[in-house]
């Protein structure tokens, strides 16, 4: 990895390593922020949604007394002469028997609608009563689906009759059959003396409805005459609607639930397992579903939103706001899950990320282009040039532009090179020196190592001996001088390694190329020099003195003739 990837991965990961913890310690300080923040605002919206619908609710008991009341005035009613032909103008026996609206005259989206079973026992009385109920519930009918909660309004009396003003389900009468019974219901039970003792405005639980297919809960209220219960009155709110006004005024977070439980207990809403609850109304229960959950359902709630403790279900946290709805002392819950709310906070940290990734890579591209500019090809170049010196050829010159350390390493490297080439020319002219001086020199320069091999021999053994330099080099020297020699030889070498005696001279016979010798003067010495000297090196000179010697013995021979 050459230095400018080195550097680029030391800065990007100098910013990762001081980014990402910053980044993580920004968002466990904004995460709580946020979460307070926005609790805030869904206690706010959960308020307003609450106080919306209470408006609404408010007036169901006062509608209901209403009802009744006028209901209880036309009851005690006598009935007129023509209602017969009224009554039979209006309605008609179909063909399962039972009575209902002819169609050619009602529209159920602006009148309320009457249905009689098969087997009532019609008299004048009833007839006057149920003509002046369908005229009054006509009037309530428009006023109450005018309300944003309510669907309907209807009585159900104990004969298996009905009126109802639906404007969601304007057939409604026509869809039931002749056997529908809802007096087993608690449509009809809750309003009975036993259940309502008080006679007071009650809350359904979660009912399904057979001819709608829909579930809802009712406000059922007694129709008593003369403390006799006669029939029961009741407002219908679409479950399904009444989520959608929950909906309505708060921010939607995906997977929040909501819990609603009546006065006595029984729930309303039961957020993820709203399909069970409907399956199962009155033996619904969360007891073995969640502990966490059930003991949040338990805890007791004030008029005003609150929040209250996270809780985890099914391994998920939800943050909590609770309030009590008037006037039904309903209990209410929703359940918003923390990772919804800090879903846009993650989405922030998760650009900047990406953000960060970029700049990370920019910012390696940029630090690798600009060292490599600015340090590594500057270092190529000198390391070349010094290759380039290595191999003994000539350094070029280049101008490196750099006014910083590399500029000073590259001007230390040409001060160097200038330095080391006159020392190098120096070297040169006195190597030539040297060698004209051995060349030309009368005497044999010589070298022996420590295996008494010649180790250095100048020029002039050639000419002296007639052997060629490559093939007497790391020869042993004994071998180049006469035989009657080598013994002297061999004891002087032994002598001078065991440093017995420092120098030796002598005469000897050197051997030569034509089978030949030569009378030499040999001078030996151990080397001196220290610092250059290499152990066991014996250095010295070889003189022909083969003239010299011939001379001498003339002159001998001369004095011994005379």
């Amino acid at each position: 990895m050459n230095i400018s990837r080195k550097m680029s991965l030391i800065v990007v990961a100098s910013v990762v390593l001081v980014t990402l913890p910053s980044l993580w310690f920004f968002y466990q300080n904004a995460k709580q922020s946020l979460l307070q923040t926005e609790l805030e605002k869904l206690i706010v919206q959960t308020q307003k949604t609450i106080d919306y619908d209470e408006l609404f609710l408010y007036h169901t008991t006062p509608f209901l007394k209403s009802l009744s009341q006028q209901l209880t005035d036309e009851l005690r009613q006598p009935s007129t002469s023509d209602i017969n032909d009224l009554f039979n103008h209006k309605l008609m026996q179909f063909e399962d028997g039972a009575w209902r609206n002819r169609r050619q005259y009602f529209n159920g989206r602006q009148q309320a609608g009457l249905f009689l079973p098969p087997d009532i026992q019609l008299n004048d009385q009833n007839k006057q009563f149920y003509l002046s109920a369908l005229d009054i519930l006509n009037v309530f009918g428009a006023s109450t689906t005018s309300n944003p909660i309510f669907d309907n309004v209807w009585m159900l009396g104990h004969d298996r009759s009905e009126l109802i003003f639906n404007l969601s389900y304007p057939d409604f009468i026509y869809s039931m059959t002749a056997d529908t019974d809802y007096t087993k219901t608690p449509w009809m039970t809750l309003a009975s003396p036993e259940t309502n003792p008080d006679r007071s405005l009650k809350w359904t639980p979660a009912l399904f409805d057979p001819i709608t297919q829909s579930w809802m809960i009712s406000a059922v209220f007694p129709l008593d005459v003369n403390n006799d219960w006669r029939a029961t009155l009741g407002m219908d709110i679409n479950v399904d609607k009444l989520i959608d006004l929950f909906y309505l005024q708060n921010e939607e977070y995906s997977g929040e639930q909501h819990f609603l439980l009546t006065a006595e207990g029984q729930f309303v809403l039961g957020g993820d397992w709203q399909t069970l609850l409907e399956n199962n109304p009155e033996t619904f229960n969360l007891n073995s579903k969640d502990k966490h959950l059930q003991e949040m359902l338990n805890k007791k709630l004030s008029l005003a939103a609150t929040k209250l403790d996270a809780v985890t279900i099914a391994g998920k946290e939800y943050q909590v706001i609770a309030s009590l709805i008037e006037p039904m002392a309903w209990r209410y819950f929703l359940l918003v899950p923390t990772l919804q709310i800090l879903k846009p906070l993650q989405q922030k940290i998760l650009r900047t990320y990406f953000l960060i990734f970029l700049t990370v890579i920019l910012l390696a591209i940029l630090i690798h282009s600009a060292v490599r500019k600015l340090v590594v090809k500057p270092l190529l170049v000198m390391a070349e040039r010094a290759r380039t010196y290595a191999s003994g050829r000539e350094l070029p010159l280049i101008d490196i532009k750099n006014r910083d350390e590399i500029g000073d390493l590259n001007l230390a490297l040409q001060s160097l090179y200038d330095e080391l080439t006159i020392e190098k020319q120096q070297l040169l002219d006195t190597e030539q020196r040297y060698r004209g001086v051995v060349k030309y020199i009368r005497e044999v320069i010589v070298q022996i190592d420590e295996t008494e091999c010649w180790r250095f021999l100048s020029p002039v053994w050639k000419q002296m001996t007639g052997y060629e330099l490559r093939q007497s080099l790391n020869m042993p020297i004994k071998e180049f001088f006469h035989p009657a020699d080598q013994h002297l030889i061999e004891k002087m070498m032994s002598n001078l390694a065991n440093n017995t005696i420092k120098t030796w001279l002598g005469e000897v016979r050197l051997l030569t190329a034509d089978q030949g010798f030569l009378w030499v003067k040999l001078s030996l010495q151990r080397s001196l020099d220290a610092k250059y000297s290499v152990e066991g090196l014996v250095v010295g000179t070889i003189e022909n003195i083969q003239n010299d010697h011939m001379e001498r013995r003339i002159n001998e021979t001369l004095r011994t003739a005379e």
